[in-house]
């Protein structure tokens, strides 16, 4: 139970760290074995906000060279590694995938966990709840699968920081903390987040025709891009800013690295513009041949035509996730090999190093400066720039230049990491391990350079499984600007004041100690590894040795003449010569037998024929025996020496020599390399020391080994006489060989006749499979013949389609360019002729049309004027024709006509009422209209103006007739 209060307890500090417990299960058992269930754990499952947490009595023994997370125990699972949730139910015989926000119709039996590092775990739930067994699965499945990047938990670690203001550690961890990783030995790993990171850079490799330019500060030009980027000094800002609109997500071309003899590697996306293409290529080049001392030429390389694409990497990792993990491991290793190759996955990781190795040649035998080109500058060129810089600079094979080169090529360049390792689970058709392969094509050169190499595939190991650790901003974010963004908003979400931080700062992974002991780091670096010289520095002094004794002496010791020469017989012999049996150094000079071991266990020497005897009861083999006839070693002798390789070099004669014992040197040495059988190979310098050596001293020593050599030769001669003696006692042995020799030679006869017999079966069958074979090989030369002929035919077609097309295309290019530099002036110029008559006509509809209304108002009083005029006249004369009536009482034709003229004057009357009253409200009418589509139908209301016009001309026209003649007709009738 001790086991498991601990881990009770490191659940409850993760939750100290806003590591939340969201459901767990009790008596469930984790399947380790797929045949038996011997091996199984029982425990209790957890899911927290962060990982799976399996929580055991059963302790599992750490091995030797086996490190432990800090973050992560031995059965726990981050959520962000989690590829898929299987659960499954025996009885009904179903099984689900889970996704998130799923429902569970039935009680899971088993869960089956698929992660992204190649694990399958499994968990039983027979003897637990089914009710908690299928909450925690759903819980697993929810909380693996955020909708939101601020859903994942690195984003609650970080927090803490600032709801902890004293900054005090979480489990011995900052839970904030920004700025670079302390790295395994403490060295600072630059983040490339400031300008002082990249003119360091910049001068690290004396890149002097370079500048650290800041237009995208803020991110103003390109979201994807850093904030500081390198750039030639011959381009300016403002040449840049007004280029990024033709790249492809506005990144503009960046400087990688420098070669010492002033080639530059550079990348960049494809020109969107075409017209523009040729152009900006031959400004960029230019600019990038000013940059170089000797101005070589620029190599370009397209990696969209030249390496395999994102998906066809996602598909080979996919089909070899398969066969290592998914399919059983039953067939033969021809099989196994063979499915491997289908996958693709090595001859992919052999194309990347292949064109690495190719453009390092452009770099540095041709001295051209390289450029690579992607169509979007953010997954392949951070492969293919990442190798060859690897190859290039032994800083980046330190584990200090290494994290530089991720932090610099992949983390600042905005390689995609949230989509391409699909953190958030979104589409699969994103997702592609272009990291891993990187990875692993460096673990390729480190296999086959394991000297080169600061780190170990342990570092490599560790650095893939941090992808899956959702706390380090390093891996999870596409681009610095959306790491900017989301923490910004996170902030205000939780009400976090930043002050003068304009991010959160997250932990970095540079930063070892965060998840692993000084112990465990120490497995991170390379005991093969040759770094530079170093001064040989004891007691705060410089040593300095005599060169040319040094170098004899190391040669000639490094090859003894004799196994008595070794050191280990004079050290065995401080025994002899110290009766007491002290201690020499803290270790007994002398004590034979076995080893302590480890645990105290005496571990047999096999010197005795009681250790013999020992093994062979343990390992039951009652048929075999100790037999003693090599005792005092007269049948075989048998010596193995250590040998090493002593090289001195001479810098001014430009000599060097390989050094043999009892061997001269006629030339002062200034340099001694010694190649060592451990892979280690050691310098040393004589710069400061004295140029000739003791000859004297090393023929006196020379002289000194001959002697020994010449007493081991006569214990040699004694040894051989015995051989001789002894010879006699083994000629009996001899002959029952030869008679069980020819019992052999018998069965041999049989064997051989047997053979035959197969070999003439073999022949008569070979004659036939080979007649078949002239046969078909007759057809297919017939078949190939066709083949040839109507594949020269097609190439012929080819040719000569393709020679038209290009002819054509150029044509089309020629006119497509002139006629778009027509269409561009004419519609220049047809756009400033319309503003302007545009601008003309407004300006003449709204004087016409105040014009109009003042015509029309002054038209309007006037015809009022008139018709109350004429209507005073009519009625002066009706009230003349009425006297005249009363006059003419008598008459009866006067009495009718005038109730006739009475009638006809009252319909007149009435219909210049009804006339006057219409032209008012249609002036009414058509004013109001005027004024309220002023704005927008200024030409339709001209119109529509001039047409009520000309009808009110007409009807005052036709009034006046009507009039008129009503006057006429009624004087006529008066003169009647």
């Amino acid at each position: 139970m001790g086991l498991e209060c601990a881990e009770q307890e490191e659940l409850k500090s993760d939750s100290c760290r806003r590591e939340i417990v969201v459901n767990e299960v009790n008596f469930v058992r984790k399947c380790i074995a797929t045949d038996t269930s011997k091996q199984d754990l029982w425990g209790k499952l957890v899911c927290t906000n962060f990982k799976i947490s399996f929580i055991t009595d059963d302790a599992v023994p750490l091995l030797k060279f086996q490190y432990r997370n800090k973050f992560l125990g031995e059965h726990d699972i981050p959520l962000t590694c989690i590829e898929q949730v299987v659960t499954v139910n025996d009885a009904k015989r179903k099984q689900k995938v889970l996704g998130s926000n799923q429902k569970l119709k039935f009680n899971p039996t088993e869960l089956i966990i698929y992660c992204k590092d190649f694990r399958i775990v499994r968990f039983r739930f027979d003897e637990a709840g089914p009710e908690s067994a299928k909450k925690v699965c759903l819980a697993i499945a929810h909380y693996s699968q955020p909708a939101d990047p601020q859903l994942l938990f690195g984003f609650e670690y970080v927090g803490k920081r600032y709801y902890n203001p004293a900054g005090d550690k979480v489990n011995g961890v900052d839970p904030g903390g920004g700025g670079g990783g302390g790295g395994v030995e403490g060295v600072q790993t630059p983040l490339f987040d400031m300008s002082s990171d990249w003119d360091r850079e910049i001068k690290r490799t004396g890149g002097s025709e370079w500048r650290v330019c800041s237009i995208n500060e803020s991110y103003v030009i390109s979201l994807s891009l850093p904030e500081y980027c390198v750039v030639p000094v011959s381009l300016a800002d403002q040449d840049l800013k007004q280029f990024s609109i033709f790249f492809t997500g506005q990144r503009i071309p960046l400087w990688c690295w420098n070669h010492p003899n002033g080639s530059a590697l550079v990348r960049m996306s494809t020109i969107k513009d075409m017209v523009q293409q040729r152009k900006l290529d031959q400004r960029i080049c230019n600019a990038i041949t000013r940059s170089h001392p000797q101005r070589s030429d620029v190599y370009k390389s397209d990696l969209d035509k030249s390496l395999p694409t994102i998906q066809d990497v996602q598909a080979a990792f996919v089909r070899l996730k398969h066969i290592c993990v998914i399919d059983p491991f039953e067939e033969s290793d021809e099989k196994w090999l063979s499915s491997m190759e289908s996958t693709h996955w090595l001859e992919y990781v052999r194309s990347f190093l292949k064109h690495s190795a190719e453009l390092v040649y452009m770099l540095d035998g041709k001295h051209v400066s390289v450029i690579l080109q992607e169509e979007e500058d953010r997954d392949l060129n951070c492969v293919i720039s990442s190798l060859v810089q690897v190859m290039l600079d032994p800083h980046f094979r330190s584990i200090a230049g290494f994290q530089s080169l991720v932090q610099k090529e992949w983390v600042m360049a905005g390689y995609r990491f949230l989509d391409r390792c699909n953190h958030l689970k979104r589409s699969d058709k994103v997702e592609s391990p272009l990291f891993l392969l990187f990875l692993d094509c460096v673990w390729q050169l480190l296999d086959q350079y394991p000297a080169a190499f600061e780190f170990t595939e342990t570092y490599l190991t560790v650095l893939s499984d941090s992808l899956w650790i959702p706390v380090f901003s390093t891996f999870l974010f596409n681009c610095p600007q959306q790491r900017a963004e989301h923490s910004r908003e996170f902030a205000r979400s939780k009400n976090i004041h930043l002050g003068d931080e304009k991010v959160l700062q997250f932990p970095s992974v540079w930063d070892w100690s965060q998840q692993f002991t000084a112990k465990d780091q120490a497995l991170f670096n390379n005991p093969l590894y040759v770094g530079k010289s170093a001064t040989c520095v004891q007691n705060g002094a410089v040593k300095t040795f005599k060169r040319t004794k040094v170098c004899l002496a190391i040669a000639h010791y490094s090859q003894p003449a004799d196994p008595q020469l070794l050191f280990g017989f004079e050290y065995v012999g401080k025994r002899y010569y110290n009766p007491a049996g002290d201690k020499v150094n803290g270790v007994d000079p002398g004590g034979g037998g076995g080893g302590g071991g480890v645990e105290g266990v005496q571990t047999p020497l096999f010197d005795m024929s009681s250790d013999w005897d020992r093994e062979i009861k343990r390992t039951g083999g009652s048929e075999w025996r100790v037999c003693s006839i090599n005792e005092s070693y007269v049948i075989s002798l048998s010596w193995d020496f250590v040998f090493i390789c002593v090289i001195s070099v001479n810098d001014a004669k430009r000599k060097q020599k390989v050094l043999g014992s009892n061997q001269k040197l006629k030339f002062n040495p200034t340099e001694l390399i010694i190649y060592c059988k451990d892979f280690r190979i050691v310098r040393f310098r004589f710069d400061e020391a004295g140029p000739e050596s003791a000859k004297k001293v090393l023929q006196e020593q020379i002289h000194a080994w001959d002697g020994v050599s010449y007493g081991t030769n006569t214990a040699l001669k004694s040894l051989e006489m015995q051989q001789l003696c002894s010879l006699g006692d083994l000629r009996w042995r001899i002959a029952r060989c030869d008679a069980s020799i020819s019992r052999l030679s018998a069965e041999v006869k049989t064997t051989q006749e047997s053979i035959q017999n197969l070999a003439k079966e073999q022949k008569s069958s070979k004659t036939d499979v080979e007649c078949k074979i002239e046969h078909i090989e007759i057809q297919i030369s017939r078949v190939l013949g066709k083949i040839e002929h109507s594949v020269a035919q097609q190439e012929a077609k080819i040719k000569a389609n393709q020679e038209d097309s290009s002819h054509q295309l150029h044509l089309l290019e020629a006119k497509l360019e002139g006629v778009s530099e027509d269409l561009k002036g004419q519609l220049v110029s047809v756009q400033n002729s319309l503003e302007k008559e545009q601008e003309r006509a407004v300006t003449e509809y709204l004087t016409k049309i105040e014009q109009l209304s003042l015509v029309i108002k002054e038209q309007t009083d006037k015809n009022d004027k008139i018709v109350e005029e004429r209507y005073g006249q009519l009625s002066m004369k009706l009230d003349k024709i009425e006297e005249v009536q009363k006059m003419n009482l008598g008459s009866h034709r006067v009495k009718h006509a005038e109730e006739k003229e009475n009638d006809r004057i009252n319909k007149i009357e009435k219909e210049i009422w009804k006339e006057i009253q219409d032209m008012r409200a249609e002036t009414n009418a058509g004013f109001a209209a005027i004024h309220e589509s002023l704005g927008s139908l200024r030409h339709v209301l001209e119109a529509k103006m001039k047409l009520e016009k000309d009808q009110l001309q007409k009807q005052i026209h036709q009034v006046k007739k009507m009039t008129q003649s009503a006057v006429q007709e009624n004087q006529q009738k008066l003169h009647i």
